[in-house]
């Protein structure tokens, strides 16, 4: 772990990425986000599990879906090609 390493409580995770406390707590139950429990009750967030969640399930644009689209599909002809 980073020694310059802060840990957030609750209250400033749930700001940080603009959520109830509850909404945090219940995430927390549900195992969806990390946290921390050095004394078995009192719960700290890290940044960076903080931006984990809250970039998760990143949805493409459509210029990258095309881009992906048109590599697939090249990449499938010099396949055929080849063969």
């Amino acid at each position: 772990m980073k020694s310059n390493f802060k840990p957030m409580n609750a209250e400033e995770a749930a700001a940080y990425l603009g959520l109830s406390k509850k909404a945090l707590y219940n995430m927390v139950s549900a195992k969806k986000i990390s946290c921390y429990r050095p004394n078995g009750k009192l719960l700290y967030f890290s940044r960076e599990d903080c931006d984990t969640y809250a970039f998760r399930n990143r949805s493409s644009a459509d210029f990258e879906l095309h881009a992906k689209a048109e590599d697939l599909l090249n990449s499938g002809s010099a396949a055929a090609q080849n063969k």
